[in-house]
């Protein structure tokens, strides 16, 4: 794909389309569910941070938070 986006980042915008986010979550929540329904393999912690820096980037959205 030539979107800019690395394979562990399109893993987590699958996952936040395939849960719908309509209200809040929790990263630790959340990174479950993309390790679980998206076959993430990189380790709990990358994931987590790869999460928070995604939405660093679009302030303002207030699906996620620490």
């Amino acid at each position: 794909m030539v979107d800019g986006l690395l394979s562990g980042q399109r893993k987590i915008l699958l996952c936040s389309f395939k849960r719908n986010f309509v209200k809040e979550a929790k990263v630790a929540q959340f990174s479950g569910y993309v390790s679980e329904h998206s076959a993430y393999h990189h380790g709990e912690q990358s994931l987590v941070s790869t999460i928070i820096r995604m939405a660093q980037h679009y302030v303002g959205l207030p699906f996620l938070y620490i």
